[in-house]
């Protein structure tokens, strides 16, 4: 998923980053 779907990259990361914190 580089580049192909930044849409998806994105939701992805937004959802994965507050479940790090």
């Amino acid at each position: 998923m580089s580049g192909r779907s930044p849409a998806i990259q994105s939701a992805s990361a937004a959802s994965i980053a507050p479940s790090m914190q």
